[in-house]
This record gives structure tokens, sequence and C-alpha cells, in this order.
């Protein structure tokens, strides 16, 4: 799943997929354009700079069908096009439901951690602006950066829709590679498996939440291959105004990998078209000694034109990585363009 995409506010309406149906099938999809200008302040020395281009296309597919038993089977997939060298990313579930309660079994998507738009924003999460501007990655790159969930890999969930959202467990038998074929031996699947309990989703008007827990377990029984990952937030409309707060921690059963991040964000619709946003995050590696605290703060701009968007943001990050070295820094603008089809 692509991750790093956390839409909502203004922007959304120009991300919605509007599909052709071909029998029971529905098609659409998305074309994102990024430009990005990094400037590198990794040292008292460095005086590097950098463009980027990138694009990605998604096609989504969906279809649903009513049984006779009175259940329904659906299926949705997201077909990722982003790195012309590799294949491209398939995340997809399928759903054999009745009433609010349902059953999914896919691969990189359903309902998770850290794709739930918790957070307002303008574009894209302040992590991976900080990624597209900076020579490393940080460590608040959504999820945090040595942290994994239940639905990066294939699985199985037992779903829930109730309170306005939906509760989820979610196991994955193997949490150390891609399984997808539905073929692949049993002897090849690795050594740890992820299991996840999750809420999602709106209770009262106005507010969205998420809390969950995702534990990977490995087959040994030591503390350092227990790995949990554990994220609340939440975030209120005020009307032109929205404002929220995630708090995220990643630890090992021994303590020895302690990362957190806290995120903010705020947004302000300012016209039916324009919205602005400000993101910023505090992450620290608990586990280093001396480790500095990294802090990343974006400036966001969003205009809607219907099916397509446009987003500017100016990116500021300190401490990138967390790490004993303090001053590893990188400013940049990240400018973003999206279709939808």
């Amino acid at each position: 799943m692509n991750k790093k995409l956390l839409c909502s506010t203004a922007l959304a309406g120009a991300l919605i997929v509007s599909g052709s149906a071909l029998a029971e099938l529905k098609i659409g999809g998305n074309i994102t354009h990024t430009t990005s200008f990094g400037k590198d302040d990794s040292s008292s020395t460095a005086n590097g700079s950098g463009e980027r281009l990138g694009t990605e296309m998604n096609l989504v597919l969906s279809s649903k069908q009513d049984l006779k038993n009175g259940m329904y089977m659906s299926y949705k997939a997201n077909i990722e096009w982003d790195d012309v060298g590799n294949a491209p990313d398939v995340e997809y579930e399928l759903q054999l439901g009745q009433g609010n309660f349902y059953i999914g079994a896919g691969s990189d998507s359903g309902n998770n951690l850290s794709a739930a738009p918790t957070l307002p924003a303008v574009g894209y999460h302040v992590g991976s602006l900080a990624r597209m501007v900076s020579t490393s990655d940080p460590l608040n790159y959504d999820p945090l950066l040595n942290a994994g969930e239940a639905n990066d890999k294939s699985h199985l969930s037992v779903n829930y829709k109730t309170m306005g959202g939906t509760a989820s467990i979610i196991w994955a038998p193997n949490a150390t590679t891609d399984m997808d074929d539905d073929q692949n031996k049993i002897n090849s699947s690795g050594g740890a498996s992820r299991l996840a309990y999750l809420y999602q989703g709106s209770p009262v008007a106005n507010v969205n939440f998420i809390i969950g827990r995702s534990v990977e377990t490995g087959d040994s029984d030591i503390a350092s291959a227990e790995k949990t990952n554990d994220k609340a937030g939440i975030s209120y409309n005020f009307g032109q105004i929205q404002a929220g707060y995630e708090y995220q921690k990643y630890k090992t059963g021994d303590d020895s990998a302690k990362e957190r991040a806290d995120n903010y964000a705020i947004t302000f619709k300012a016209s039916d078209s324009l919205t602005l946003g400000v993101q910023h995050s505090r992450s620290k590696n608990d586990a280093l000694a001396n480790a500095n605290t990294e802090k990343l703060t974006a400036l966001s701009a969003g205009y809607n034109l219907g099916p397509a968007s446009i987003a500017v943001a100016l990116v500021d990050v300190e401490n990138l990585g967390s790490t004993a070295t303090a001053g590893v820094d990188s400013q940049g603008i990240v400018i973003t363009t999206k279709m939808g089809f």
C-alpha cells in the first residue's frame, strides 16, 4: 500500500475514483506527478542540492456480488506503477460478509494502522515530504521506519463495522517474505508472524479516531524477536478548520530498539478550492545514546480543480533520522499534481 498518501480535506475531491462499469467490474484510477527540489545541510560543509521528477499511476479495480445465501463477496485491487525497473505493486483485498461483519483476505490493503486518514493533510504525510527533499530516510516515515504491520503481508482479517468505523483483528502468518502466490511452499514461510488489533472511524460527529497495535512474534522465544507497533490518534473538524494529533511507538521486547513519534497537523479550508495546511512531527530513537530529536515541518497549499489537484509544500528537516550527530538538516519544495480518471 502507498502508505505515503494520507490525503484528506479539500484535495480528497480530486482523488475520488470515477469508474466505468464493465458488467460487475468498476475501473478507475489516478496519476500523480511530483517535482522535488531539495537542499542538503547534513554538515557544515555540505552545499549540495538536487531536483527530482517522479510519477505514479494507480489502476483501481472493484466488484461486489450478492450471494444466494444472503451474504456478499467483494473485491478491490490497486495496481501501482511507480518504478519502471520493477513489476507493479498489487494491493488487494477480498471480502466475504453479511451485514456489518466480514472476513477479509488480502495483501497490502484493508483496515490498517498507517493508511487510516486520521490526521488532516494537504497532500503527502510530512515524513514522505521530508524524504523527498533529503538524501536519506527520516525516522518518521509512516509508519515509523523500522515498524511493520500485519497488513503489509498476505493476511486474513475479521472485521466488524461499528461506532461509525471498523474494528479489525488481522493475522499475517509470514512477516519476513512476500508470499502472495497461492502455490508457494510452506517451508519458505520465514520466521515470524504478525497479529494486529485496530479500530478506526468516526465514533461521534466531526471526530476521526484511530487506536491499534501490531505485534510481530518470532519462532524463537526471545524478547528481541517480539516487536510492537502502537498508534493512537484523533482529529476534530471545526468547519473550515480541522486539527489532529497522532502518537506512534515502536519497540522490541528487550528494548534494543525503541522509536516514537508525535505528529501534529492543522488545515484551513480558505475556499471551496483552496486549502492551507501545516504539519509538524517530533521523533526520536530512544534506543540510541545521545540521539537528537528529528523535527519535520511542512507548510502546504492545495488547489482543487475537480478531477485534478495541485499541492505545493515547503519542507524543513532537522536532525534527519534521529542520529547522535546533530545538524543533519535539509530543506526543499515539493510540487504534486494529481488527476483522477
